[in-house]
């Protein structure tokens, strides 16, 4: 599942741009009062681990967008009816669903994310997949 292009959505508009150019070193380019984009993608750049410090070249795409759902197993059939499969072990809680190069996280609403206190809340999202085409979710 190879993800080109995601669209987030939030309340919170100066502060992940801040976050993200400040923050995180990444490039932000046609900011406007409603709407940012970032590039994260491929490189054409290859380096050994010992050449240089990470950085944000180093990043090669986005493989991983949570989806947060009251019922997992139900969004897991759906993801399935457009193509996309399981990736692993699934759980009325927890399913990844993908493959090697591209996953949504599906997560029950309220389940605490993996190394965070914080707990898993439904936004709007879209997401580009490249052969199944945009998918608006929220």
């Amino acid at each position: 599942m190879m993800i080109e292009e995601l669209q987030l959505y939030t309340t919170r508009m100066e502060d992940l741009k801040h976050f993200y150019r400040d923050t995180l070193g990444m490039e932000v380019s046609n900011a406007t009062d409603q709407a940012f984009n970032l590039q994260v993608g491929r490189t054409n750049r290859i380096q050994n681990e010992s050449d240089h410090d990470f950085s944000t070249q180093d990043i090669l795409q986005v493989c991983e967008v949570g989806l947060v759902t009251e019922d997992v197993l139900s969004t897991v059939n759906e993801l399935q009816q457009i193509g996309l499969t399981r990736w692993g072990e699934v759980s009325d809680t927890f399913a990844p669903v993908g493959d090697v190069h591209g996953l949504f996280i599906v997560v029950k609403k309220d389940r605490t994310w993996f190394f965070s206190k914080q707990k898993a809340k439904i936004y709007p999202l879209e997401v580009s997949i490249r052969g199944v085409g945009k998918l608006r979710i929220g």
